[in-house]
């Protein structure tokens, strides 16, 4: 049995202009689970941060993480409610 979570991924992006394509394909491709997306870039910094609001399978939001994770110059990290 499938269990749903509640939760937050975030991410540090140290490379905005490169990355927000594939980013952007990685949310779209899993917006059955995203339900909010606050960006915050920070130009001055050369640096935009992201956060995920995320709610279902455990499973698919690790994979979620782990894709985002995948990308160069991404730090991301998740919490999740218990599952």
């Amino acid at each position: 049995m499938q269990q749903n979570c509640i939760g937050v991924i975030g991410i540090v992006n140290r490379k905005p202009k490169e990355t927000a394509g594939r980013i952007n394909d990685i949310i779209s491709s899993n917006r059955d689970i995203v339900s909010g997306r606050m960006g915050v870039p920070k130009h001055e910094m050369e640096v935009g941060l992201i956060a995920l609001i995320v709610e279902g399978d455990a499973a698919k939001i690790d994979l979620m993480e782990k894709q985002l994770g995948q990308i160069e110059g991404l730090i991301v990290s998740k919490a999740l409610s218990s599952c």
